[in-house]
């Protein structure tokens, strides 16, 4: 069963901007399909399977783009960045991801469920009319 998708991957994008201090913009573009597609269908991963905590996921991807500062000089960090993209490129068109797709993937889908799960404005609204009814 495929689960209704509330969101832009631009949320996804913007969380992780918010609480992430060595985010990569070309990585976190460069997973959008997956992390869009795995919201639909979160399983068949092992290491993302468990994983239903938003923070824990958060600190996960951060502690991957880390790497990412502590290169020795912008050109190897640039070297760096582009042979992940070239990964995750690659294993998209197997339709699969490597870490970082699994893992923004997830959040992608967590942060999915939480807005699907919340009611809108408007659901309260109509609730309260019910109960007053």
């Amino acid at each position: 069963m495929k689960r209704e998708v509330v969101i832009k991957f631009e949320d996804v994008k913007s969380y992780i901007h918010i609480f992430s201090k060595h985010y990569v913009d070309e990585i976190i573009d460069a997973v959008e399909p997956f992390a869009m597609d795995y919201i639909e269908s979160p399983f068949g991963f092992a290491e993302t399977d468990g994983l239903n905590d938003i923070d824990e996921c958060i600190r996960q991807i951060e502690h991957m783009f880390w790497q990412y500062d502590v290169a020795e000089n912008k050109r190897e960090r640039n070297r760096m960045i582009k042979q992940t993209i070239k990964i995750e490129t690659e294993r998209w068109k197997m339709r699969n991801a490597w870490a970082y797709g699994r893992y923004i993937g997830r959040l992608a889908y967590l942060i999915n469920k939480k807005k699907s799960n919340q009611k809108s404005w408007i659901d309260v609204v109509v609730e309260g009319m019910q109960k007053s009814a």
